[in-house]
């Protein structure tokens, strides 16, 4: 009985119209081929830094450089008041390439001079972490902060038209760090 109870109030709570969507074809396609680049990316992540999944991050700095007439800038810094923590982010598109892997690790470790008595984390944030580089994704979380999100973009069929929307993911990070129920990687 009491289970048809609760199977009655679900019911009530979602009405038969917002159970009845339609179920509609979509595709992944990349940032690339929907006329978007990295400077996009950069801003639509600034935008709304939460879209991340890391919680409430307060954008500290954008390109910030680390080596005076040499390149060497950093995608994002953020910081999370609530947790005294930087997140140090290095953003691509496409699939993961060592250069990006590496420059993560290297800002990260920089930024932790900077500011010793903060917690850090490196974010790998791209569009595909299942490439060559994925053990190393996978496992670098074992050893120090880091974490890889992933970036999906899925086509949906809207109106006359197209539109696309971007899924981010979070595949490897520290157990640690799993602060809110949800945030915890993907393990397939």
């Amino acid at each position: 009985m009491l289970g048809q109870v609760r199977l009655t109030r679900l019911y009530e709570l979602f009405s038969v119209s917002e159970c009845d969507m339609d179920i509609v074809e979509s595709a992944y396609t990349t940032l690339r081929t929907i006329g978007k680049d990295e400077l996009w990316l950069h801003n639509w992540i600034k935008e709304k830094p939460a879209r991340l999944g890391l919680g409430d991050l307060l954008i500290k700095h954008s390109e910030l450089s680390h080596y005076n007439n040499k390149g060497g800038r950093l995608d994002i810094l953020a910081y999370r008041p609530d947790l005294d923590t930087f997140y140090e982010i290095e953003v691509m598109l496409g699939e993961c390439d060592a250069d990006h892997g590496f420059r993560v690790l290297d800002y990260w470790a920089r930024e932790r001079l900077r500011n010793p008595n903060a917690r850090h984390v490196a974010v790998l944030v791209a569009e595909d972490l299942s490439g060559r580089y994925k053990t190393v994704i996978e496992t670098l979380p074992q050893f120090l902060n880091f974490i890889g999100i992933e970036l999906k973009v899925l086509k949906l069929p809207y109106e006359d038209g197209v539109v696309a929307t971007l899924v981010s993911s979070i595949v490897a990070q520290p157990d640690d760090l799993v602060i809110d129920e949800g945030d915890e990687p993907n393990r397939s």
